[in-house]
């Protein structure tokens, strides 16, 4: 069920509230998913924009500190 969450992409005509409303309905059904994949996967689905941008950042800044 977690391979759901790579289908999922945020439309370019709809706002971010509508796309976290449906992103959620997705992640509550799913057992024992972690928060880093949800996290995760939400970032890559969402358009881009100033909160993915910034969100997108923040990964790789935690990914470079786990390889140091």
């Amino acid at each position: 069920m977690a391979m759901t969450l790579t289908y999922i992409q945020q439309d370019e005509d709809k706002s971010l509230l509508d796309f976290m409303e449906r992103f959620s309905s997705i992640t509550v059904r799913i057992r024992d998913l972690s928060p880093e994949v949800t996290f995760t996967s939400m970032i890559m689905a969402l358009k881009s924009g100033p909160f993915s941008d910034k969100s997108m950042h923040k990964i790789a800044y935690t990914i470079g500190q786990i390889e140091s």
